[in-house]
């Protein structure tokens, strides 16, 4: 879901890094099998194109799954999604469009999975349309299907591409849920219903945050001002919307009950709930690195100090 990210304002700091007993031992957090996937950049100055990453939520090395290189004509990785099984990873390839060795555009966006430890990449959606942006993947909870945002590259809404899509992991049954613009997509954890962020991939998101039941089809929606990207909690009950004007814990019916003061361009929810990663904007709205706060708001912690990250998932 990564897109020019706007300035955002001074950060109010929500308590010391000191107050989080994040990664203490004997925890569920200290469990060798939590792992964060973000896309991004492994150094903040790099000029290489975005990657696939894995990193603990307590901090420490990186491991590189993807590698596209510097060269203005590589694709870039984003919006990393784990499978409920937490063996898989689905994710979005961009091509870009250079011309005069000045990018001009995102070309194509391709929906991929590979495997955790990086050995096995296949294409879900490749090959479908040169023009076809394919973005923010998320797994059904029995991990047979797959549902994400489809757009045309060039910004036209007449051929009536866009909208929000469903398609078997395996790459068959695709199918249009919705002809609703959307930046950011989110399965609920009982499978009834889809989350998402209203907006176009190459104008930003619009300020809109909604859910659409997969049975019905009903949809509702709400405004969130700088909403740009959500994740559903794993009992269903609350949304958190990342956006430039903090982390917003909502009900799905988008009554606010409280907001952590953490301008961010991508969120996730820990396993159990307790705990929220983020992928943190800068004053000046940059990519930043990924925090871990409180669910409650009362502590957040840096986990990365020299990557970026456009966004990131915890696995299950």
């Amino acid at each position: 879901m990564r897109w020019v990210v706007s300035a955002v304002g001074a950060v109010a700091v929500v308590a010391s890094v000191a107050a989080l007993t994040f990664g203490v031992a004997g925890s569920r957090s200290a469990s060798p099998i939590e792992m964060l996937v973000f896309a991004g950049q492994k150094h903040s100055q790099s000029t290489d194109h975005g990657d696939l990453f894995l990193v603990p939520p307590a901090g420490g090395t990186l491991r590189r799954l993807t590698s596209n290189g510097a060269d203005m004509n590589s694709a870039s990785d984003d919006d990393p999604s784990w499978s409920p099984d937490g063996k898989w990873i689905a994710f979005s390839r961009l091509w870009p469009l250079v011309n005069g060795g000045e990018l001009v555009r995102d070309l194509e966006a391709d929906l991929m999975v590979i495997d955790a430890s990086g050995g096995q990449e296949r294409s879900i959606t490749g090959g479908s349309n040169y023009y076809w942006i394919d973005t923010s993947p998320s797994w059904s909870p029995d991990g047979r299907r797959i549902a994400f945002s489809r757009e045309d590259a060039f910004g036209r809404t007449k051929n009536g591409v866009y909208g929000i899509y469903v398609v078997g992991a395996d790459g068959k049954g695709l199918r249009r849920i919705a002809k609703r613009a959307a930046v950011a997509v989110d399965w609920s954890p009982d499978g009834s219903s889809l989350a998402f962020v209203t907006g176009f991939w190459s104008t930003g998101a619009s300020g809109r945050v909604g859910t659409i039941g997969l049975a019905t089809g009903a949809t509702r929606t709400f405004a969130l001002a700088g909403a740009q990207d959500v994740a559903w909690a794993p009992d269903g009950r609350m949304l958190a919307v990342a956006g430039d004007r903090g982390i917003s814990i909502l009900t799905p019916s988008g009554r606010k009950l409280r907001q952590i003061e953490a301008p961010a361009a991508s969120v996730t929810w820990s396993p159990d709930g307790r705990w929220l990663a983020y992928g943190a904007t800068t004053r000046d709205g940059r990519y930043g690195h990924i925090h871990i706060a409180s669910a409650n708001g009362r502590g957040t912690r840096q986990v990365t100090s020299k990557s970026i990250a456009y966004d990131l998932d915890w696995r299950p």
